[in-house]
């Protein structure tokens, strides 16, 4: 755990004022697991730990950055729904 630099507190006052959120979505044709998935994503953070990156607020207005172990992944089954 580290605590942010000044650009970085600067970006995440920001960010609280007026979040900036986005969503990607893709297509995918055929059956897909989800164990595929979830290693794929795991392989995304680990080569950009920065996915993982979590802020949070301590004592006296102190922020510190830290990666998270992993992600959540959800589901509805085993296999991924077919839109």
């Amino acid at each position: 755990m580290r605590r942010l630099g000044a650009l970085e507190q600067l970006y995440w006052f920001y960010d609280r004022a007026t979040p900036f959120h986005f969503v990607m979505a893709a297509e995918v044709e055929g059956q897909t697991q989800a164990d595929a998935w979830r290693n794929a994503l795991d392989r995304l953070q680990q080569r950009h730990p920065l996915f993982r990156a979590s802020i949070r607020q301590g004592p006296e207005r102190t922020y510190t950055s830290s990666l998270m172990t992993q992600h959540g992944f959800r589901s509805e089954s085993s296999q991924m729904r077919t839109f």
